[in-house]
């Protein structure tokens, strides 16, 4: 009997949603993209990264979809995101923009959708267009939180 008591005891709390090592809350990033250049993902995962340390947040690996052209495109990163979304320590997806999900905005409120549908959260370290102002250089807003 008395080695049934911490077994229950461990079934019946709660995740944390943390790291026991970092104390950070556990996400993993998606990249869709439309080109296959190394460059660009490169730059797409390093703003993700960016955001993550500024955020605090632990980020765990970066899911890449490649050649999306057409929104019901195959999407097996996408497909390993909400599988790892569904795992106990797992707190949010991040994502550069929505233009990541999908260029078609149904197509991107759905996929929306199907991530939160995992329980986690979904977040965008957005990065929109620089402002230019004259005699100085371009600025670029990052990191805004969408839950």
């Amino acid at each position: 009997m008395d080695e049934i008591h911490p077994l229950k005891m461990a079934l019946s709390r709660r995740s944390v949603f943390r790291a026991e090592s970092s104390e950070r809350a556990l996400v993993y990033g998606y990249i869709g993209a439309r080109c296959h250049q190394t460059s660009y993902l490169a730059i797409y995962r390093r703003a993700l990264e960016h955001y993550c340390r500024r955020e605090r947040l632990q980020l765990c690996n970066v899911f890449v979809d490649r050649g999306i052209v057409d929104p019901t495109t195959f999407r097996p990163a996408l497909i390993g995101l909400c599988d790892v979304l569904g795992l106990p320590d797992s707190f949010a997806a991040v994502i550069v923009s929505p233009q990541h999900l999908s260029p078609d905005h149904t197509q991107a409120r759905h996929l929306e959708k199907k991530i939160r549908s995992t329980g986690a959260r979904l977040l965008i370290a957005h990065c929109t267009k620089p402002a230019r102002t004259p005699g100085r250089q371009s600025q670029t807003e990052l990191a805004e939180w969408w839950q």
